[in-house]
C-alpha cells in the first residue's frame, strides 16, 4: 500500500509539472483594452491592446482571431495571448468564424462583403454579400452563412465564396449560429428564428428585447442574448423553454463542454455561467466584458460533429469537451483504459486480480492506477481485487465504466490518474 501511495504521489507530481492543455475551453473576452481569459476562477489577463475587442473566433490550437473595435485591424493571437500577426482590414470587421482549414472569415459591414484571412498571408479573398453583413457561421455542411442586417437576408456561400442561396428572413437579422440538424438559428431585432437545412423557416418566436447573439449547447438547444431586456432565452425543439434574467447588456455567449453556457454582460460588469437547467452557477466580476463569436473554440465540435473524433484519440468530441480537454488538439486528450484491466492487456480476468494485489502490497507498478480502482470510489484497497474475482469467478457486478471497452474516466476529479 505504501508503494501504491508513492506511485500516486509521483503521478500527481507529473500532472502538476505537465498540466493538460485545455486552452480552447477557456472563455476569451475583451475588457478595458485587454484580452482576458476566464474558466472557473477569476479572469486572468492575456494581452494589452490599443482598443477594446469587437469579436473573436478561437482556433484549434487554443489561440484565436480578434477584431478590434474602432480600428481596422484583425489580430491572430497565440494560446498565451501573444500576437502572431496583425492584418489591416481597411474597414472594421463585425464578426469572425474559423473554417476547417484554419482560415478566418470576417464580415465587413462598411464594404458589404466577407473577407477570408489566412495565417501568414493576410486577406486572401473577398466576396460580396447583401447590405450590412453582421453575423457569420459555418454550418454542418461547411457552408458559410451570413446574416445581412439591412437586406433582411441570410446568404449562404460555398467554401470557395460562391453564392449558393439567398434566404429572406425577418427584420434586421444579427446573430447567427449553425444548428446540429444542419439548419440555422437566427437572432432578429424583433424575434427569434429557426431555419432548416434547406433555408425554410420552421419556427419563429418572440421573447426578450433586441436579441443580438446566439449559441448552442450540448443538447442542441439555442441560447439567445437579449441586450435591451437583459435576458437569455433558451429555445429547444418545441420552442421557448426558459427565459433567464442576467446582469445588464448581455452580448457575447458561448456553449461550454459541460453543457453550461457563459455570457458576457458588458454593462453589468459580470461574466455569468448558466447551467443546462437554466440556473446561474457562477458570476464573476469584469469591468466591461465584451466580444461576440466563438469565445472558446468549441462551437464546431458541439454543433457539427459531437460524436466524431477530430483529434483521433478514441474519445468522442463532445465527451472530450465535457471532460475539459480540447477535442481539436491531440496533445490534449483524456487517457483511455478499461477499468479492472490492471495489467493493461485489454481484458479483465483472474490475472488482473493478482496484478492488483501485487501492486497494492508494494510489489509492482502501473501507469494507470485508475484501472485498479474497480469500483470507482476513489480508493485503492482489497475491495477492488475482490470485485474482480467475484465478477470473473462468481458472476458478480462488472467493473464500473469504462468497461468493457476502452474509454476515458467520466469523473476524473476522483480516483487516480492515468498517463501515457
Amino acid at each position: 500500500m505504501i508503494q501504491a501511495r508513492a506511485i500516486f504521489v509521483s503521478m500527481l507530481f507529473f500532472l502538476i509539472l505537465f498540466p493538460v492543455l485545455v486552452a480552447a475551453q477557456e472563455t476569451w473576452f475583451g475588457d478595458q483594452q485587454g484580452l482576458w481569459s476566464y474558466s472557473s476562477s477569476d479572469p486572468q489577463p492575456l494581452a494589452d491592446l490599443s482598443v477594446d475587442i469587437r469579436c473573436l473566433a478561437r482556433t484549434a490550437s487554443g489561440g484565436g482571431w480578434i477584431a478590434l473595435d474602432g480600428q481596422n485591424l484583425v489580430l491572430h493571437v497565440d494560446a498565451d495571448g501573444s500576437i502572431l500577426q496583425s492584418i489591416d482590414t481597411v474597414v472594421g470587421v463585425q464578426a469572425l468564424v474559423v473554417d476547417s482549414l484554419g482560415r478566418a472569415w470576417g464580415t465587413r459591414p462598411g464594404m458589404d462583403d466577407v473577407i477570408v484571412i489566412q495565417s501568414g498571408a493576410g486577406i486572401v479573398n473577398s466576396h460580396p454579400v447583401g447590405a450590412v453583413p453582421y453575423g457569420i457561421t459555418i454550418d454542418t455542411g461547411g457552408r458559410i452563412c451570413v446574416s445581412c442586417s439591412y437586406a433582411n437576408l441570410v446568404q449562404v456561400l460555398s467554401p470557395d465564396g460562391e453564392l449558393l442561396q439567398e434566404i429572406s428572413v425577418g427584420f434586421f437579422p444579427t446573430g447567427i449560429c449553425a444548428a446540429r440538424d444542419g439548419g440555422l438559428w437566427l437572432a432578429e431585432k424583433d424575434g427569434l428564428r429557426k431555419l432548416d437545412s434547406s433555408g425554410v423557416t420552421t419556427w419563429t418566436g418572440l421573447a426578450g428585447v433586441f436579441p443580438i447573439s446566439v449559441t448552442t449547447d450540448l443538447m442542441g438547444r439555442a441560447w439567445f442574448t437579449c441586450q435591451n431586456s437583459h435576458q437569455v432565452v433558451v429555445v429547444g425543439q418545441q420552442g421557448i423553454e426558459n427565459i433567464i434574467d442576467v446582469p445588464a447588456r448581455p452580448l457575447g455567449i458561448c456553449g461550454n463542454g459541460d453543457g453550461s453556457v457563459s455570457v458576457l454582460c458588458r454593462n453589468g460588469s459580470a461574466i455569468v455561467r448558466i447551467g443546462a437547467d437554466g440556473q446561474i452557477e457562477q458570476q464573476v466580476g469584469a469591468m466591461y466584458p465584451v466580444g461576440t463569436g466563438d469565445l472558446n473554440g468549441l462551437q464546431r465540435i458541439l454543433i457539427v460533429d459531437p460524436e466524431g473524433d477530430h483529434d483521433g484519440d478514441s474519445v468522442e468530441n463532445a465527451v472530450e469537451a465535457q471532460l475539459g480537454f480540447n477535442p481539436f488538439d491531440p496533445d490534449s486528450s483524456p487517457q483511455i483504459f478499461v477499468r479492472g484491466d490492471a495489467n493493461l492487456d485489454g481484458v479483465v480476468d483472474f490475472t488482473d486480480a493478482i496484478t492488483t494485489l501485487v501492486i497494492l502490497f508494494g510489489g509492482g507498478t502501473t501507469t494507470c492506477l485508475e484501472a485498479l480502482d474497480v469500483d470507482d470510489d476513489g480508493r485503492l484497497n482489497l475491495s477492488d481485487p475482490i470485485r474482480i474475482l467475484a465478477y470473473v469467478l462468481a458472476g458478480g457486478p462488472a467493473p464500473e465504466a469504462p468497461y468493457p471497452d476502452l474509454g476515458p474516466d467520466l469523473y476524473p476529479e476522483s480516483g487516480f490518474p492515468c498517463y501515457p
